[in-house]
């Protein structure tokens, strides 16, 4: 109750205890002089008594208006706290676009990492064929083994054919003949043999550039796994977020109670309770700001943590689809490079057969004296001179092809190893994808929450707003009665109520 109206009621009662006193001792004076009447006392008394109503008018009237500036206030502060909640609500909702903006990242990176798992497992699948090339490598070890014993047999026949035809001295034209054919066969695989080794060089060359890129992929793997290690430091943010709000909630039950047991208009001790819960509400809503605003800090965090995610997995998709590519042309070439090979020993193998077919002719010309000896020996060590060099060129593309097959298997292990890292950066990616959903939900209560003390502080706003028309209206009313001079309406209370009132708040006072 305002101050101005506790001090006018035992003013109003005494001035009226005054004017009932006097008026007992105008009508005892008048009555004791046999009814005479004394105009002019009469007409003082009814002015004094006049004076006494437009003084408890007066009074009144600055009551109402302390009540009525005490009403504007509150309404005031239900306003601001109106707008508060108002910002407070398009924060949140600003705050929900972005999560279901995380949200659809999410989906697409686990929509990525399954295509990238998918393609993982038809490496796997060709890496799993590995064994059969292992095989396939054997059964060209095996043929070039066969192809040496071959070329070694037919170095011991042509060394036979070269001492029979020593013993030769005729023929000559016919065996330079059948010597130029050989020489020209000879070279002919020589040249082949040159070019199967510049395909194990170039072979050699793609595989050293595969292993740089499976070093580079290794290291992002190992990137993604430091960064799936920073799920500790997000439980831990994520517990203070919880906290958060939680006080956030305790601070809009107790504001939504504070509003709920607030009464229209009381005295001034309930005003300042309000005011002073007013001001506790503002600082937990400013605490709550805060919160979000932490919140959002968070969340843009797990969105960057999102998006570098994504690159890597983009990156990592890139790096198996090279790999790939290069493992399809790795295989390609070593098919050509067999291919070669074994059209290698077909090719020595119809030499044998020619070379056999020219030591007969030779012999039979020897023996005939047609071939010159010493023309024989020559040509014959230039023969194996050639044969020889052949034989070191198919030594070093053997050994070309054992080092393919070691870097095929490391490859194989690499390849295997990858596989389990980004399994873990997969998991990684799913634990923050959890963090991401609780979070959300978080949101969506604390959304629903201020929803509700808008919806009351919107109320509340109306009743202020009645509460205070009604105000004017009364202050309207009484101040035009006033001014008509109406002071002995039989609406207003008499005398008598009002010291039984003034008597009632005594009472009441001193209980209290």
């Amino acid at each position: 109750m305002p101050m101005t109206d506790t001090m006018s009621t035992p003013a109003v009662v005494l001035l009226s205890l005054v004017v009932l006193v006097l008026l007992v001792w105008v009508f005892r004076g008048l009555g004791g002089s046999g009814r005479k009447r004394d105009k002019a006392q009469v007409i003082a008394a009814v002015q004094a008594e006049r004076d006494v109503l437009r003084a408890n008018h007066a009074v009144e009237i600055a009551t109402l208006e302390g009540r009525l500036a005490d009403a504007q206030a509150r309404a005031q502060s239900q306003a601001e706290a109106t707008m508060r909640l108002k910002t407070m609500e398009q924060t949140l909702a600003t705050l929900r676009k972005e999560l279901e903006a995380s949200e659809a990242a999410r989906t697409t990176a686990e929509e990525r990492v399954a295509a990238l798992s998918a393609e993982q497992e038809s490496v796997a699948e060709r890496l799993r064929n590995v064994p059969q090339l292992v095989s396939e490598r054997d059964r060209a070890r095996s043929q070039i083994a066969e192809r040496d014993e071959t070329i070694d047999g037919l170095r011991r026949e042509l060394h036979e054919a070269n001492a029979s035809l020593s013993r030769a001295a005729s023929a000559r034209a016919d065996q330079g003949a059948s010597i130029v054919t050989l020489t020209t066969e000879r070279d002919d695989a020589l040249a082949r043999a040159n070019h199967a080794e510049g395909l194990a060089d170039g072979l050699h060359r793609d595989m050293q550039q595969l292993r740089d890129r499976l070093g580079d992929a290794r290291r992002e793997l190992e990137e993604i796994k430091a960064a799936s290690g920073d799920v500790g430091s997000l439980r831990d943010r994520e517990e203070k977020l919880r906290r958060t709000l939680k006080e956030r909630e305790d601070t809009i039950a107790e504001l939504r109670q504070s509003m709920k047991t607030s009464e229209p208009i009381a005295d001034v001790s309930e005003v300042g309770r309000l005011s002073q819960a007013l001001e506790v509400a503002e600082a937990r809503e400013k605490s709550a700001h805060e919160s979000l605003s932490r919140l959002a800090y968070e969340c843009d965090g797990l969105k960057n943590r999102l998006i570098a995610a994504e690159r890597v997995e983009r990156e990592s998709k890139a790096d198996v689809e090279k790999r790939e590519a290069v493992l399809e042309l790795r295989l390609q070439k070593i098919h050509d490079l067999e291919a070669k090979l074994r059209e290698q020993h077909g090719q020595l193998v119809e030499t044998q057969r020619r070379a056999t077919l020219a030591e007969s002719r030779l012999a039979s010309q020897a023996e005939t004296g047609e071939i010159d000896p010493n023309a024989v020996n020559v040509t014959a060590a230039e023969a194996n001179e050639r044969v020889e060099r052949l034989q070191r060129k198919l030594d070093q593309v053997r050994e070309e092809n054992g080092a393919l097959m070691g870097e095929l298997e490391a490859l194989r292990l690499a390849a295997t190893q990858g596989e389990g890292e980004e399994g873990g950066a997969e998991a990684a990616i799913t634990a923050l994808t959890e963090q991401l959903d609780a979070a959300r939900t978080r949101i969506d209560a604390l959304t629903s929450e201020n929803a509700s003390l808008s919806a009351a502080a919107s109320e509340a706003g109306s009743a202020s707003a009645a509460e205070i028309a009604s105000l004017k209206e009364e202050l309207r009313k009484l101040a035009d009665r006033f001014m008509a001079g109406e002071a002995e309406e039989p609406a207003e209370p008499s005398l008598a109520d009002r010291i039984r009132a003034f008597k009632a708040a005594r009472a009441t006072q001193q209980g209290a």
